[in-house]
């Protein structure tokens, strides 16, 4: 059967075309046969460059394509083969039957492009494949980067054989170089720290049987260099049908820096951070906790410190020197306590102790002791040698204590109450000096009311020449009109006023005022206004001064600014400054109670006085002491040298004012001759002193004096 097969194919009845030209012209036959073979050739060469090409570019789309082209080329160059071949063998069965399979086969690839057409078209070009797989690496590097950063790694857990498929980056987060293969579950609780181990495997068992599909462990580790880290895992399990778990798909992320910030954010929250102190939020809870130890008979006290003058330290070295001291001082003071008691800072220069398990208040004023005596000692600060003092307030807590907040009051109420006593003092709380503070609250809210309801009013004293006994000058006063108490001193609010500033408007309401009113008077008479330290602390006190002269009409010369050393001594250039200017306005300048302070010559050499007004007490014991003449006639001397007038305060006898007479004193003020008067007695005091001379009979100095007893009456 095969043998008729092949002479079938292989053995033509008749003789071929190709037979024909073999024999009558060879020359053809052998041209058309070397130029079939070369385009065999090239029927192989074309689908093997193909196939080349389409498996060294991996990022083509369209190898498929490639592939069946290659193959189409391949049978094209088989069939031609195959004709070749019949130029010496006529087999033209086998040719047609090759014709037949490359015309299928050509219309097989001609509808399979047709068909891959529009998906050809729709793939990306190389360059977009390229770049498309450049951002899919930059992106894988991005997301490793970022998961390194952040320290993040995940892994499978096989939890039937117990083991974790870990790549190299998490083990190198738990400090282990990988050696490939998978940890063991005994192996990682190893690594764990041992109070964790136990709590982690409970944890784990209650998971699995509960089948949670997700769940949270947290646990620590010793790292090898970094010493211990905190981490978190979330692992996500699946359970065969029997409910027992499988596999986890794991991720574990380092969270010992976002645990270092939780903790370092809580400290700040309960701690100083220039001192490292409790804060006032600690103080608070502290001070709860010993609140209630305090209910079941455990008594503790608390004890406010302050710095006494720290604002001077700061001014003197500056702050950097003075945080430096806060520093030191603290220090000290968590030195000198125990253990159980507790340091704070509540703010600025002002710190709290509280101090627990005490037997008797004695305790609490031992400390107070011990700390004062502690923080007296000398500090070396940046090389400066600095002493400062602390002033201490102690409230006890007992069984009966209402609450925290107003033990810590009572505590700085007693502080304060120290403070008034001079440097290095401790005091206890008692009522008396709660009652005293509230008396003060009171009168700083009546004091601001008696402002607004224009409660106060200004009396005169007169300052009268010692050689001619005339009125040369009147000085304010300020009075209070309570509407329940009468007329108020000064010396009973003016303090209060000074603190809460108050003295401000009540000030340029006294200028504006005493110039108004001595705008009506003889163009002689001074009027002479006391102006307070807070004036000057105001930038507003030389405007207040213009607008008084302005509305007024006065005259400035006839305007007087009496001012004490208290003035001076807070801030020598600026004071000497705003001085100056008040001189450019015209108005004189006085220093008042001249000798009773820090009184220093340079002041009068610095700035050039009018006057100076020698106090009431070396006045007082004129014609009595030696001493006190002696200081007097010093001062009026040195006046005198230097072209400054002098006044002398509280003249209530003759004898008095016969020894300023013989000393050279050019001006006095006293009982002697009028006591403060209203603004409608100014004429009667007036017409009176006019009528009184240096050789006045002694009736005639009587009368005056009697006058001045009616006016007091009169004034009360």
């Amino acid at each position: 059967m095969l043998r008729s097969l092949a002479e079938w194919l292989f053995s033509p009845p008749d003789l071929t075309p190709h037979g024909f030209c073999l024999l009558w012209e060879p020359w053809l036959i052998w041209s058309q046969a070397i130029g079939n073979c070369a385009i065999g050739l090239a029927y192989i060469a074309i689908p093997l460059a193909l196939t080349r090409f389409a498996s060294l570019r991996r990022d083509l789309a369209f190898k498929p394509v490639f592939w069946l082209f290659a193959s189409f080329i391949l049978l094209c160059g088989a069939t031609h083969w195959a004709d070749l071949v019949t130029l010496w063998v006529p087999a033209y069965r086998v040719s047609a039957i090759l014709m037949v399979a490359t015309a299928i086969v050509s219309v097989a690839t001609a509808i399979t492009v047709w068909h891959m057409l529009p998906l050809a078209l729709t793939i990306p070009a190389p360059a977009q494949l390229r770049a498309a797989d450049r951002a899919l690496r930059q992106s894988e590097d991005m997301l490793r980067m970022s998961a390194d950063i952040a320290r993040i790694g995940g892994y499978r857990l096989d939890i039937v054989e117990g083991r974790m498929h870990c790549p190299p980056e998490v083990h190198l987060m738990h400090g282990y170089a990988s050696n490939g293969e998978p940890v063991t579950d005994a192996a990682w609780l190893a690594m764990l720290l041992p109070e964790d181990r136990q709590r982690v495997g409970e944890e784990l068992a209650a998971a699995y049987a509960a089948r949670q599909q997700v769940t949270d462990i947290c646990y620590r580790i010793e790292h090898p260099t970094d010493g211990m880290r905190h981490f978190e895992r979330r692992c996500h399990i699946e359970y065969d049908s029997a409910g027992r778990p499988v596999h986890a798909i794991c991720v574990v992320v380092d969270t010992t820096e976002r645990r270092r910030s939780e903790a370092r954010l809580a400290h700040l929250a309960h701690h100083d951070p220039l001192t490292g102190l409790a804060n006032r939020n600690l103080l608070g809870i502290r001070l709860g906790e010993a609140m209630t130890r305090a209910a079941a008979g455990e008594a503790f006290a608390i004890l406010c410190i302050d710095l006494d003058r720290f604002k001077d330290v700061n001014d003197m070295f500056g702050h950097a020197v003075g945080d430096a001291l806060l520093i030191a001082v603290a220090a000290r003071m968590a030195a000198a306590l125990r253990p159980t008691d507790t340091v704070a800072r509540l703010g600025g220069d002002e710190f709290a102790v509280i101090q627990t398990q005490i037997d008797e208040p004695a305790n609490a004023s031992v400390l107070a002791a011990r700390l004062i005596a502690v923080l007296g000692e000398p500090f070396d600060i940046a090389g400066n040698h600095i002493v400062i003092s602390v002033s201490i307030g102690i409230a006890i807590a007992g069984e009966k204590t209402p609450d925290s907040e107003r033990l810590l009051r009572n505590a700085d109420i007693a502080m304060y109450a120290a403070k008034t006593t001079g440097a290095r003092r401790y005091r206890i709380f008692a009522t008396e000096m709660d009652e005293k503070i509230q008396a003060r609250c009171r009168l700083e809210t009546e004091l601001r009311q008696a402002f607004d309801n224009n409660e106060f009013e200004l009396f005169y004293q007169p300052l009268v020449n010692v050689d001619t006994h005339l009125p040369c000058a009147f000085e304010a006063l300020l009075r209070w009109r309570h509407p329940r108490e009468g007329l108020v001193m000064p010396s009973r609010f003016i303090q209060v006023a000074e603190t809460t500033g108050l003295i401000v408007p009540i000030g340029a309401w006294i200028l504006q005022t005493a110039c108004t009113e001595a705008a009506r008077w003889p163009n002689d008479l001074r009027v002479s206004v006391n102006l307070s330290a807070v004036q000057f602390s105001d930038g507003d006190l030389l405007q207040a001064i213009k607008v008084a002269l302005c509305k007024s009409g006065l005259n400035p010369r006839r305007l007087e600014l009496e001012i004490t050393e208290s003035v001076m001594l807070r801030d020598t250039m600026a004071t000497l400054e705003a001085l100056h200017e008040m001189k450019t306005l015209g108005v004189s300048v006085a220093m008042d109670d001249f000798g009773t302070g820090y009184s220093s010559l340079s002041y009068l050499q610095r700035f050039p006085f009018d006057r100076l007004k020698i106090d009431r007490s070396f006045v007082a014991s004129l014609g009595t002491t030696q001493e006190s003449r002696a200081i007097v006639e010093a001062v009026v001397c040195l006046c005198s040298g230097l072209g400054i007038g002098t006044i002398a305060e509280g003249v209530e006898t003759k004898t008095q004012l016969a020894v300023l007479t013989e000393i050279g004193c050019t001006e006095a003020q006293g009982y002697l001759f009028s006591p403060p008067c209203s603004t409608k007695q100014i004429s009667s005091v007036i017409g009176h002193l006019e009528n009184s001379t240096r050789a006045a009979a002694p009736s005639e100095i009587a009368s005056a004096v009697a006058l001045g007893d009616a006016l007091l009456s009169a004034a009360g």
